[in-house]
């Protein structure tokens, strides 16, 4: 487990942002609606300049965390989201369903998510985008759902890769590992004692196979709400078992946040590093 390896770092000396330098003035295209079971169902789409009716851009889909139960999309501005713009990628950022005490909405949650990523495949070219260069992001609880979205989807090898921050990958883990901060409400339908296979099966760990897609995963050692030896290390050691390609990039000292300081370069090298070699950069078709 380290940094940065140096396959990565070669296809970040190749990609634009380091060549051709910043992206001017992006299209950001906001509140696009995905469906309309409810309000929620929205994203934004952030495009590089320079683009034309024949450009197809690689796209990041951003999904935020908040404990199922809060946030928004306007959260991707934690990531560096002008370097991906810069470097030739599209950015999208999806709301989705959010639970209350309620609303206990799994799975309608993950439901949206798979929702907004089949409306910007199919709305591809309206959009510039290449439908077959997608790679899914998302921190925490966004997490979770992105990596639910990814091990989950029924088009293998239309989305290249997830980049995971302090992700929720055992849902069985972090109900035993906190029986008292009520993980399971409002999030899953019924309570972890009374059905703990709804967790089971709610959980990324327990959906890793030989075809899922290659993961890249975050995640600060200090971490004292999703623990970094109960999720990210576990997911990433069964990954390497079944032979899929995955990186675990420890931030010493960081508890649960995206915003690390003095390691942002560091993190924003690991993305675009990862999206070079999961999508390349953009085409013309």
């Amino acid at each position: 487990m380290s940094t940065l390896n140096f396959k990565w770092l070669i296809g970040l000396l190749s990609c634009p942002l380091l060549n051709a330098g910043a992206v001017a003035d992006p299209q950001v295209v906001r509140d696009i609606r995905y469906g309309d079971r409810h309000e929620q169902q929205c994203l934004d789409l952030y495009l590089p300049s320079g683009g034309t009716p024949d450009s197809s851009f690689p796209c990041l889909v951003f999904i935020h965390g908040g404990g199922w139960s809060t946030g928004d999309k306007k959260t991707v501005e934690n990531l560096p989201v002008s370097e991906l713009l810069a470097a030739g990628y599209a950015v999208a950022s999806i709301n989705y369903e959010l639970s209350s005490r309620t609303n206990r909405c799994w799975p309608r949650n993950l439901d949206d998510c798979r929702q907004a990523v089949r409306y910007l495949r199919e709305q591809a070219k309206d959009y510039s985008l290449d439908p077959d260069r997608f790679v899914l992001a998302g921190a925490s609880a966004g997490g979770h759902l992105a990596l639910m979205t990814a091990y989950t989807w029924d088009a293998p090898g239309s989305i290249r890769g997830v980049v995971a921050f302090f992700p929720v990958c055992d849902l069985t883990r972090i109900m035993m590992a906190h029986p008292s901060a009520h993980w399971g409400d409002p999030f899953m339908p019924q309570s972890f004692a009374d059905h703990p296979e709804l967790y089971a099966q709610g959980s990324p760990i327990n959906h890793v196979g030989r075809n899922v897609p290659p993961t890249l995963v975050f995640h600060g050692t200090a971490d004292n709400i999703v623990e970094f030896e109960l999720h990210s290390q576990v997911l990433v050691e069964r990954l390497r078992d079944v032979g899929v390609e995955s990186r675990l990039v420890k931030v010493e000292g960081a508890g649960h946040s995206l915003l690390w300081g003095t390691r942002t370069a560091e993190v924003t090298q690991g993305i675009l590093g990862f999206m070079s070699e999961r999508v390349g950069v953009m085409s013309e078709k």
